[in-house]
């Protein structure tokens, strides 16, 4: 009985050790992201430099802030740092923020 039972843990874990692995995968995030480089941080939001020019990027009243593993805040916002943002783009290009992916190339 014993040997069953620890047999079927071992199966399990090998089964999820995958969505263990790529529990920040950037798939799992709602949305295509736009990704860039921060150039200006505003109380509001930040520019944001991407391959098509530079953009304004402000804050949805509910968003959510990642840097790595970790969650982070408005202050983590720096500029210099890569960032992948996801949200709604106006038709103005500004980008309203759902999502704030700090370093997002750090935990991959």
């Amino acid at each position: 009985m014993n040997k069953v039972f620890l047999s079927i843990a071992i199966a399990a874990a090998f089964l999820l050790l995958p969505l263990v692995t790529f529990a920040h995968d950037a798939k799992l995030h709602k949305g295509k992201p736009v990704h860039g480089t921060i150039t200006f941080v505003t109380p509001d939001g930040f520019d944001l430099k991407t391959a098509k020019g530079v953009t304004h990027v402000s804050y949805d009243k509910i968003v959510n802030f990642e840097k790595g593993d970790e969650d982070a805040t408005r202050e983590d916002i720096r500029v210099g740092l890569l960032a992948d943002v996801i949200g709604t783009t106006l038709e103005s290009g500004e980008i309203v923020a759902h999502e704030v992916i700090l370093e997002p190339h750090v935990h991959q």
